[in-house]
């Protein structure tokens, strides 16, 4: 399910302890500049880290990338496992301080 950075920003304030932000990109774009609070959990090994037990069932997981389309991908996957508040907040290209600034 996609929805926007500010709507996500509800969401994380009304769950603290139960919202997670994930992010979805590789570790050197994550250090060139993150969301605050964010975890990094690259696409390319999702699937694993879900296998390992990253991530509980009823956590909310605000997942985003550089545009949208891996956030995409790691949500329909996430879903497809039973997580089923996992919520594509989109890519950091449109992100507006919804969180505070980037973080590096």
């Amino acid at each position: 399910m996609r929805i926007t950075f500010a709507q996500g920003l509800k969401k994380f304030k009304e769950s603290p302890g139960q919202a997670r932000l994930i992010d979805v990109r590789e570790k050197d774009e994550f250090q060139e500049g993150h969301l605050p609070q964010a975890e990094l959990y690259p696409l390319t090994s999702l699937v694993q880290s879900v296998q390992d037990g990253a991530f509980e069932k009823d956590q909310v997981l605000l997942v985003y990338c550089r545009s949208g389309a891996r956030s995409g991908q790691a949500c329909d996957y996430l879903r497809s496992q039973g997580y089923q508040q996992a919520y594509n907040i989109g890519g950091i290209l449109d992100y507006k301080d919804e969180f505070g600034p980037l973080e590096k």
